[in-house]
């Protein structure tokens, strides 16, 4: 699941899905200034993607998970 705003106690890393919501999130700052988030069942596969997404942006092949979606209202 792409990126969504993190309220601001909530910092990068691995931790539960809030609200009850099963699986587990990796939070992190792209390099687009942005938080992002991405969701998986198991903390070892959300800690995997963490890595991955921190590995892209290192080799400044990162790309915005949100990038291509549009707004309903503003198509």
């Amino acid at each position: 699941m792409g990126g969504g705003r993190l309220g601001r106690n909530q910092s990068p890393g691995v931790g539960r899905a809030p609200g009850g919501r099963p699986g587990w999130q990796a939070r992190y700052w792209g390099p687009d200034g942005e938080r992002h988030t991405i969701t998986k069942p198991t903390f070892a596969e959300a800690r995997a993607a963490l890595e991955d997404a921190r590995v892209k942006m290192r080799r400044g092949v990162w790309v915005d998970p949100d990038g291509g979606r549009l707004r309903f209202s503003d198509w």
